[in-house]
């Protein structure tokens, strides 16, 4: 099998007991889980109630469900479960239509709603008449890998430019810092949706909920990916025409400021991120697709 799928098989077989178990115990009516979370879908067979999918990103799964059915077949079956879709009976999705990949499956559009941790937006100084640009690299990849942190990379690049900068860290990214050009700004874990508030572009690592909750203040993006995943929602943003994917070994100080500088002011790009914003903000709520989600629930139930 392929590396990510053994991945989540792996994580799969880790926690479905312990869910079958809690299901019904609790007695659910449904279980919603995360699209990598495959336990969901055996667990909720298991208990005899419906499995509801819900994305955090582009359906990077889609071509996959055969793969990942063959492959959780024995893992379902020791749980006295037969056929099962590992795919659900809708996919909850926040994802909007520019970035997502287009499939015929059961998909419930929902507003993504940024939620970044708790917090309050950063003491930042006001804004002055030069564009403000955000630097943030996620939690993952540091974690995976210091070597790729690129953050520090990214903030000398953009040093000789006229921006405000502001650089979005964790506490534990802090020491991967190093010595900061005085001119940077740097925000420690405070939530991004706030960190957003006043900036012109972003430049990051290409994940998911950075790519989208910067789209959700219509800002574009520079992404420098490296893993998969985060090459993959690097690709989908720079086919809507809200970014620039520039690969890491093409990074260069000079790219990099030639990419920020074609972001700002009344950009293509800029354009490109408002439409999706716009878009995003015309999408039922999260408490409007719950009220839909307990009527399909209600239908689907045994109970």
């Amino acid at each position: 099998l392929p590396r990510a799928v053994r991945m989540l098989l792996a994580h799969a077989e880790s926690m479905v007991d312990d869910l079958i178990e809690l299901a019904h115990e609790w007695r659910a009516d449904a279980i919603v889980y995360e699209t990598t979370t495959l336990a969901g879908p055996i667990a909720a067979a298991a208990a005899g109630v419906p499995a509801i999918r819900h994305l955090y990103g582009p359906d990077l799964l889609l071509q996959s469900r055969a793969v990942l059915a063959n492959a959780l077949a024995p893992l379902a079956e020791q749980r006295g479960v037969g056929e099962f879709d590992p795919f659900g009976v809708v996919t909850v999705d926040p994802v909007p239509d520019d970035l997502q990949l287009t499939t015929s499956r059961a998909r419930l559009p929902m507003r993504y709603t940024p939620f970044n941790g708790p917090g309050h937006a950063p003491a930042l100084p006001e804004r002055s008449d030069r564009s403000r640009v955000c630097v943030t690299w996620g939690h993952t990849i540091a974690t995976v890998d210091p070597g790729r942190f690129f953050l520090p990379s990214v903030l000398d690049a953009l040093d000789t430019m006229n921006v405000e900068v502001v650089a979005a860290v964790s506490a534990e990214q802090v020491r991967l810092l190093g010595p900061v050009r005085s001119r940077a700004r740097v925000v420690v874990d405070a939530p991004l949706q706030h960190v957003l508030t006043g900036c012109d572009a972003v430049v990051a690592h290409g994940g998911a909920a950075t790519s989208l909750t910067a789209l959700t203040r219509g800002l574009p993006l520079v992404l420098l990916p490296q893993l998969p995943d985060h090459i993959a929602h690097a690709e989908r943003v720079a086919a809507s025409g809200a970014g620039e994917l520039l690969p890491i070994c093409e990074a260069e100080p000079q790219r990099v400021r030639e990419l920020v500088t074609g972001l700002l002011g009344g950009s293509p790009y800029r354009t490109a991120a408002l439409r999706i914003r716009r878009a995003m903000l015309n999408t039922p709520s999260p408490a409007a697709v719950l009220d839909v989600l307990t009527n399909r629930i209600a239908e689907l139930s045994p109970r």
